[in-house]
């Protein structure tokens, strides 16, 4: 990554000289009424914007706030839908996904499947860093009914397994996934349920009895 925004850089830097020289000669051609110590200050302070711009754009950040580029120029978010970046999920949004249950911030794949959880009152909790999964529910899956209630495609499906270190049954986790936005949208792509060994008796299930499945 830091070899990929050195390269981005200095092909901004390269093309805001390029666009620079190239008015200079322009202007040139047209008038010599400007100061060369004026031209050189317009040509520094332009070099600087377009360098920064184009290298903003080229990574998606932004120096205005947590937000990416894609996020501040593309479509505003959908009503009711909690705006999280890629960052750290602050205790802000964390409480305002909480207290309101028709909020939505998982991919446009999995927010019927978020949208169901939170309307069979499953416990669902925003996550709290960028290297967990967008959301958090409180319940253990039923893959067979998952597939059929909601008609998923194969690229979104549920998983489980380990992550070992000292024993193989390590760390057990599971979670519904989203193959299409697991590139394109990595923030958003994942919800992260219980996995069995997690699980108690009273661990709730979904899709829940009333869909016909059984446990």
């Amino acid at each position: 990554m830091r070899v990929r925004s050195l390269l981005v850089l200095m092909a901004a830097v390269a093309i805001g000289f390029g666009v620079v020289i190239w008015f200079g000669f322009w202007i040139h051609e047209k008038t010599n009424a400007i100061p060369d110590n004026i031209f050189g200050a317009a040509a520094y302070v332009a070099i600087f914007g377009i360098a920064f711009f184009l290298t903003c754009l080229a990574l998606k950040i932004s120096p205005f706030s947590g937000w990416t580029v894609r996020e501040m120029f593309g479509p505003k978010a959908a009503k009711g839908r909690v705006n999280v970046a890629g960052g750290k999920r602050s205790p802000a949004e964390r409480t305002a996904y909480f207290e309101n249950p028709k909020a939505t911030v998982t991919c446009a794949h999995l927010q019927p499947i978020e949208r169901a959880m939170r309307k069979a009152g499953v416990e669902v909790r925003l996550g709290n860093s960028e290297y967990s999964p967008i959301i958090k529910a409180a319940c253990r899956i039923r893959e067979a009914e998952l597939t059929r209630v909601f008609q998923l495609p194969p690229a979104v499906h549920y998983r489980q397994g380990y992550s070992p270190e000292r024993y193989e049954f390590d760390n057990p986790w599971a979670d519904i996934i989203c193959g299409y936005c697991e590139k394109s949208d990595r923030v958003r792509c994942q919800i992260s349920v219980l996995h069995p060994d997690q699980c108690r008796e009273d661990t709730p299930w979904f899709p829940g009895a009333e869909s016909g499945g059984s446990s």
